[in-house]
This record gives C-alpha cells, structure tokens and sequence, in this order.
C-alpha cells in the first residue's frame, strides 16, 4: 500500500499551516516546503548567529504576513509588541530557502544566548552535532549569560561503549 508523506510548518498564532510540502516530492524532503496562498513570508538576517537573508542561499528569521494571523496575545500587549513588527509576525524560527522554492527550518534564535565573554551558542545546534556521533544516545547541553562555559549530560550508546572497549 502506497502513503503520501507531508511535512509542513504552522503556528497557534498563524492559525494553521503556513508552508506545506508535496507529498512524495523528493526534492522537498527536509523541507517544510511552499508558503500557502494565505501566507507572505521574508526573511531577515541574523548577522551574529552567520545567517544573511541576501546571500545566494537566503537564510533568516522567518517573518509571516497575511489575513490569517493573529491580531495579539490576549491581555499581553507587551508580547504582542515583541513579536508583532509592522504586522508581520516574528516566529523565532530561522530558516533557508531552497532553490526549488521550499522553506527548510534550520534552527530556533530564541535558543540562542551569550556566554559571559560574548560568545553566542546555539544549544540544539550543539546537541544535534553530538548526536550523529553513534556512541552518543542522548544528550542535554546548559548554560548561562553569567558563566563562559556550558556543561553537558551525556548518555553514551551501551552497545556502541561495549564495541570499542
């Protein structure tokens, strides 16, 4: 039995889907794929995390516009204002675009803080790069403005351990 497979990209406060892959499209694979027809999407650089939104592959935070976002939080102008810029909402998210004209998300800026030195660190980032060690099954990366240093729990692999002692 064949299944169509989907990936796509929406938020409480888009109401929905706001990106939608073809299902099965091998290019789209990793992707979130095209902006919906409700939906206007730019991008803005993040120059201190290296994402520029004019390079050749556009990479930014992902700004939604359209009729069917929301008009604010609920008794919290101040969140409001921090994530509603000109009527376009600011996700959080960063993103690249593809040559096919598909949105892949690449990380969370909210994930990312400085160290006491000025050093910024992406704690997924980390943590995803550790994981595609095979001794490694699980881990969970910490840090603070007020340290220059981050700590890390790390469960190794039983049965990858065992192999190489």
């Amino acid at each position: 039995m064949w299944r169509n497979l989907s990936e796509g990209y929406g938020l409480t406060e888009s109401y929905g889907g706001c990106f939608t892959s073809l299902g099965n499209v091998y290019p789209m694979i990793g992707t979130v794929g095209v902006p919906l027809t409700t939906i206007e999407v730019w991008l803005e650089s993040v120059p201190e995390l290296g994402y520029d939104a004019l390079s050749s592959v556009p990479c930014g935070e992902i700004f939604l516009g359209g009729k069917t976002l929301f008009s604010g939080y609920h008794k919290r102008q101040d969140l409001t204002e921090e994530v509603l810029i000109d009527g376009w909402f600011r996700t959080g998210d960063i993103g690249g675009w593809q040559p096919n004209g598909a949105m892949k998300v690449a990380d969370r800026k909210m994930e990312v803080f400085k160290l006491s030195q000025g050093e910024y660190v992406a704690m997924e980032s980390i943590e995803s790069k550790y994981l595609q060690w095979p001794l490694i099954t699980s881990i969970w990366v910490y840090g603070n403005g007020f340290e220059s240093f981050l700590v890390a729990v790390v469960v190794p692999g039983r049965k990858a351990l065992l192999s190489i002692i």
